[in-house]
């Protein structure tokens, strides 16, 4: 299947097909596939078979998948009966990568919408048995750091967050590289706390340096180019540079539906701040059309009451 947003759309049988012939413990590019296409039902299809298999690290990343695709609910409640269940069966480090992608998923992850209290103590408690069996520089115990600064920032302790993903980068450089996606992810942190704690300017520095960095690398994960877009062009924006934000994020959305999908609902966030930059940037009646027609999608894909949803309605409002 292409992941091609252009491509020809998949017919149902087609997919039907592929879930059920799929090994269990190959459903995961299969989920991601179908994530990409908008499919969240076949996403949950492809969960299930997982599950029911005892491929508990596969049917998580699957979960993980469809809490960032916009099922986040759904992927709380199925992770924690994956780790219910898989308590005691798969090993040690898988149980603590499993128990890191339910305290990721239920801080938000990347939108903030999540309960980052919560999270922070399922964090905290994967960096302490993470360092304890394979030690502060493992990768696993790196990304939980990161995941404690994010919810420590969203919790409104930005300095903390920052000063967390600062230390986790120079310790993620020193192990395992500079271009080391757990190092790469750690800058894209600082980047982010940067932009809270010293401004709009300072955050844009960080993310275009980073953007520069990854530009002849392979991408450490999926959309990693589209984030970074999303968020240089969240900061020019408030910076007050809306022309050159709207140019950003054409690029980012560009991208994103590349790395996402069209219907993903990632890409729908990253619509949404083009939408806002548009219009900041003076085009009112495109920013109008923009927003209706991504309303009626995320109604249509995500339901109404979808956060994402509710956020692009508030948008729409902007210009009566």
């Amino acid at each position: 299947m292409s992941q091609d947003p252009a491509a020809p759309l998949v017919p149902d049988v087609v997919w039907d097909a592929v879930l059920a012939e799929a090994a269990p413990a190959d459903l995961v590019p299969v989920a991601w596939e179908a994530s990409f296409a908008g499919r969240l039902d076949h996403v949950e299809r492809a969960l299930d078979r997982a599950a029911a298999a005892h491929e508990y690290r596969a049917a998580a990343a699957i979960a993980v998948n469809l809490a960032e695709a916009g099922r986040e609910t759904t992927a709380i409640a199925r992770l924690e009966a994956i780790i219910s269940d898989a308590t005691g069966i798969v090993t040690a480090d898988d149980l603590r990568a499993m128990q890191h992608d339910l305290a990721w998923v239920v801080g938000g992850a990347v939108a903030g919408r999540g309960d980052p209290e919560r999270a922070l103590h399922l964090a905290e408690h994967v960096v302490s048995e993470s360092a304890a069996a394979v030690g502060e520089q493992h990768p696993t115990t790196l990304h939980a750091r990161l995941t404690v600064a994010r919810q420590l920032g969203d919790l409104g302790a930005e300095a903390e967050a920052l000063a967390l993903a600062e230390h986790v980068a120079a310790d993620a450089a020193a192990a395992h590289g500079p271009d080391a996606a757990v190092t790469l992810s750690a800058r894209f942190e600082v980047a982010v706390w940067t932009r809270e704690t010293a401004g709009p300017e300072a955050g844009a520095e960080r993310f275009a340096a980073l953007l520069d960095q990854i530009a002849p690398l392979p991408s450490a994960w999926p959309g990693l180019a589209a984030d970074c877009r999303w968020n240089l062009g969240g900061a020019l924006l408030e910076s007050g540079d809306a022309h050159r934000a709207a140019e950003v994020l054409a690029t980012a959305v560009a991208d994103a539906e590349r790395s996402y999908g069209r219907h993903h609902a990632r890409t729908f966030d990253i619509r949404a701040s083009h939408t806002e930059a548009v219009g900041a940037a003076g085009d009112v009646p495109a920013a109008k059309v923009m927003a209706a027609d991504l309303a009626a999608e995320c109604a249509r894909r995500l339901g109404a009451d979808h956060p994402t949803t509710r956020d692009v309605v508030t948008l729409t409002q902007q210009w009566p």
